[in-house]
């Protein structure tokens, strides 16, 4: 559920020194479809699919994500209740590990819902099939590669819906946030 709504804004630093980064693999000649990756600290963590629209979504944590990426200054903060996206120097602390770009900050309540791929409340198993069908050449529902949580969905109009998911990564016996992947339709 939508709290609050924040102006948008210009956050990020230069591309070069953000922590977090959208890239694409340059394609070998001959070769097949480039990657689309999101970056830490400029190693790739995690496989993203282009999102054309008629697509499927694809994250897959890649073997090179050993970074953990936190942020000790708003832990404590973010323990308990935000009152408006601003609260405690949190958006300004994000938004310096993103490139920089044009941002709406928003206030969310969520309660994050672990997914098993394949398993009840699947979005690749359930609302994709039901909106795309099955992959035609294999006969199945695409496979995200990994477990998910599910955050917050939302019609955007009668013919899109946003959805939210976030990515855990294991590190050892740590984990990190990953971040959240946007599939609209």
């Amino acid at each position: 559920m939508v709290i609050k709504t924040g102006d948008p804004r210009r956050l990020g630093v230069p591309s070069s020194e953000a922590r977090l980064n959208f890239d694409t693999e340059l394609q070998e000649l001959g070769g097949g479809p480039r990657r689309r990756l999101l970056m830490v600290d400029d190693e790739p963590a995690f496989e993203l699919s282009f999102s054309c629209g008629t697509c499927p979504l694809l994250f897959r944590r890649l073997e090179t994500a050993r970074e953990k990426l936190s942020l000790e200054s708003v832990r404590e903060r973010l323990t308990g209740a935000l009152d408006d996206p601003d609260d405690g120097g949190v958006i300004d602390a994000f938004g310096a590990l993103l490139p920089e770009g044009e941002y709406l900050p928003l206030l969310l309540d969520v309660e994050p819902r672990l997914v098993i791929p394949g398993k009840e409340g699947d979005h690749f198993s359930g609302e994709q099939v039901t909106t795309w069908g099955i992959d035609q050449f294999w006969g199945l529902p695409e496979y995200p590669h990994t477990p998910y949580h599910r955050t917050y969905e939302t019609a955007v109009d009668a013919g899109a819906h946003l959805y939210e998911f976030v990515v855990r990564r294991a590190v050892g016996r740590r984990s990190a946030k990953r971040g959240h992947i946007r599939d609209a339709r």
